[in-house]
């Protein structure tokens, strides 16, 4: 059994800022969100939580990057881009 203190990783500052600067137009799955910020995917899933006003969620669409279809995250329309 492995009994090694982990802390929790840092939330990513820059997550918000990188979303907001994103055309509101473009979706993103998280697979794709994970590589573009080199971390896990359950890194991505923590930070979409927190940020779960300020996201739209669909349960089927096309990912901007990989072009695969299903669960796909965006910034809200109603948000204006980071200054």
């Amino acid at each position: 059994m492995d009994l090694t203190f982990r802390t929790p990783q840092p939330p990513m500052a820059f997550f918000p800022a990188f979303l907001s600067a994103l055309p509101e137009e473009r979706r993103f799955c998280i697979p794709c969100l994970a590589r573009m910020y080199s971390v896990s995917d359950d890194a991505v899933r923590r930070e979409l939580q927190t940020l779960a006003a300020r996201i739209e969620m669909s349960r089927f669409a096309r990912c901007w990057t990989c072009e695969e279809t299903g669960p796909t995250y965006r910034l809200r329309p109603s948000y204006p881009a980071a200054a």
